[in-house]
């Protein structure tokens, strides 16, 4: 059975990436992102959720075939707006403001909710897809580290096969996982398009790596996530109200929204992790 998933979060402060994260198919199951795919993170952690490991990421032969099913321009957009969003989101967890705008409170709905919109969008696209890309990105980035003489090929070369491998079900660059066209028209008509309406893209969801442990935190994730969105929406819902029943005045609404900011820059400036506000969406009960 899925589990819920909870309205997207938006700001319209936020630029528009290229890719509506919440448009695409959720295609990395629980278990393999708790287990495999984002304990060795490197770009920004979950601490609430799921603990940080030293070391290698695990990547293996499976994954990468897995990995080679998707068009790699998906990946070239993907990590574009990745890195845009991180940018935003970490400069409004050192700041509480974002990048190039000015500090009027009238430009800014609460600092908390854009902070929360920007890192649910960023934690939707690693859940979604994205985690594969950027574990094998930092795979590949500390094996050649360690031997600086190795090329990709030698990388591949020396990754072991993986637990029960089996080849994935489509060919090579087949797949197009994205709610956009692909950028070559030509391209196009040999792409298997998951985001076709109507189309089940369950049969290229990856295969999972379940355990009792990641049962457990997906549902942590789903509470934390929903009780902060909670939270969220009452402080929201608040401060409308206010505003409304000061508006003739002007000066306690300004005073009102001042007050909002700074508690919002406060709570930014203390956070070292991303904020957890998203649900597991795409997380399916295990099913003996």
């Amino acid at each position: 059975m899925a589990m819920a998933m909870m309205d997207p979060l938006i700001s319209p402060l936020l630029p528009t990436p290229r890719v509506d994260v919440y448009k695409m198919p959720s295609l990395l199951p629980w278990g393999l992102l708790f287990n495999v795919l984002l304990p060795h993170n490197d770009r920004f952690r979950l601490d609430e959720v799921i603990p940080q490991r030293p070391g290698l990421p695990t990547w293996t032969m499976r994954l990468e075939l897995a990995y080679h099913q998707f068009d790699p321009a998906a990946w070239d957009i993907l990590e574009e707006d990745d890195e845009a969003d991180l940018a935003i989101g970490f400069q409004l967890l050192k700041d509480g403001r974002l990048p190039g705008k000015a500090e009027r409170t009238e430009d800014i709905e609460p600092v908390e909710r854009t902070q929360m919109a920007c890192w649910s969008r960023i934690v939707q696209r690693w859940q979604r897809l994205y985690a594969l890309h950027a574990c094998r990105k930092q795979y590949f980035r500390q094996v050649k580290a360690t031997h600086p003489d190795w090329t990709d090929q030698d990388v591949r070369a020396n990754l072991p096969l993986g637990a029960n491998f089996a080849p994935p079900p489509a060919a090579s660059r087949s797949l197009w996982p994205l709610p956009i066209p692909h950028p070559d028209p030509g391209r196009r008509p040999h792409l298997i398009d998951l985001c076709a309406s109507y189309f089940n893209s369950s049969r290229y969801r990856l295969r999972d790596e379940w355990t009792t442990e990641a049962e457990s935190r997906g549902r942590l994730m789903d509470e934390v996530g929903r009780a902060r969105r909670a939270k969220l929406d009452a402080r929201v819902r608040l401060g409308r109200t206010e505003e409304a029943e000061s508006a003739p005045g002007g000066a306690v609404e300004k005073e009102t929204s001042d007050s909002r900011l700074a508690q919002g820059g406060a709570v930014s400036r203390g956070q070292k992790s991303a904020p957890m506000i998203t649900s597991s969406f795409g997380r399916k009960e295990h099913v003996d």
